[in-house]
């Protein structure tokens, strides 16, 4: 039998109390005992049985430590997805702050209707309020 990692859990005294053993790389497998020990040698046991039935099942049977690899390339690819949401997060936010410099220059100008025809050729603008001609 291969040296598979058993984590051993404590099971809530309500519920009758002992200890659970899970392998993590073996789906499913797990045992339990009234003490850490028991459970351990319960687990050895559902391991040897889950095995067997994998085998029967024409399976290959995962290597020890195949669930923590898979878990750290999950880490990793979900560490890298935050990194690209973080650096698209910061670029948004300078285009923010770009156009929020570009408002205020805009509304700066619009206060003060001298500077308009130098810095808008072309474009009239009136303080009078617009009225539409559905409205009249």
């Amino acid at each position: 039998m291969a040296d598979y990692a058993i984590v051993i859990v404590p099971l809530d005294p309500d519920e009758g109390g002992g200890f659970a053993g899970i392998v993590p790389d073996l789906p499913g497998c797990m045992g339990d005992g009234e003490t850490p020990a028991e459970a351990i040698e319960d687990t050895q046991q559902a391991i040897v049985e889950w095995l067997n039935a994998n085998a029967d099942m024409g399976r290959d049977a995962p290597r020890p430590g195949d669930a923590a690899e898979k878990m750290k390339k999950r880490d990793t690819a979900m560490l890298e997805a935050m990194r690209a949401a973080l650096d698209f997060i910061d670029q948004q936010d300078g285009h923010i702050v770009e156009l929020e410099r570009k408002l205020e220059t805009l509304t700066r100008l619009m206060r003060d209707d001298s500077s308009l025809p130098h810095k808008f050729s072309g474009v009239s603008y009136s303080t009078t309020k617009l009225v539409s001609k559905t409205s009249k």
